[in-house]
């Protein structure tokens, strides 16, 4: 496991590459102090967010200080190929996290 420190006052750049279309991987994000409030994860065809990817489900769920991302492609309908994502805070547009995607077969 690698451990990355972020400055929360940017969005961390986090690339996700190679991850197969039936796998099923949970990607952790640990704060020192407790996730508050609502976070969404959007996905995109580019970083120009012209065409959004729908996404079957939450892949976010949020305990205390840790925040997991789990990317089952498969079942949550999203195909092979490069994306760029986005995990924000709803109530503000804030960016915490974002960068390229890759699922491959």
């Amino acid at each position: 496991m690698q451990k990355v420190t972020i400055n929360p006052s940017i969005a961390g750049l986090v690339d996700i590459i190679s991850i197969g279309f039936t796998e099923i991987v949970p990607i952790y994000f640990t704060a020192e102090v407790n996730w508050v409030g609502t976070y969404t994860f959007q996905l995109w065809t580019s970083n120009n967010k012209e065409t959004e990817i729908s996404v079957v489900g939450n892949p976010l769920t949020i305990l205390d200080t840790l925040m997991t991302l789990t990317l089952a492609p498969e079942e949550q309908e999203i195909p092979v190929g490069i994306y760029y994502y986005e995990i924000f805070l709803e109530n503000t547009s804030r960016v915490f996290f974002k960068g390229s995607l890759k699922i491959i077969e």
